[in-house]
């Protein structure tokens, strides 16, 4: 955590001081993000995100969950109570 928190301070400092240009810059990019769904097309594009967006993020939850409950409760004390 340490060393996530060294290399991300010069970040979040850079984005302290530019407030208005980081919120603008992120606007702009979900406005671009979400303009295609709004032609005739949009649909199948909000279908095909759906299918794979949701696929991954269930994935990596599911393996952040494991992670996080083997860090928590311990690794030697699952293996001696399974659940």
């Amino acid at each position: 955590q340490t060393r996530r928190s060294s290399c991300l301070r010069p970040l979040r400092l850079r984005c302290a001081e530019h407030r208005r240009l980081t919120a603008a810059v992120a606007c702009l990019s979900c406005f671009l993000v979400g303009l295609p769904m709004t032609t005739e097309g949009g649909y199948f594009v909000i279908d095909i995100m759906d299918t794979y967006v949701s696929r991954y993020t269930l994935i990596i939850a599911g393996l952040c969950e494991c992670v996080f409950v083997g860090h928590v409760y311990g690794a030697d004390r699952l293996q001696v109570h399974p659940m």
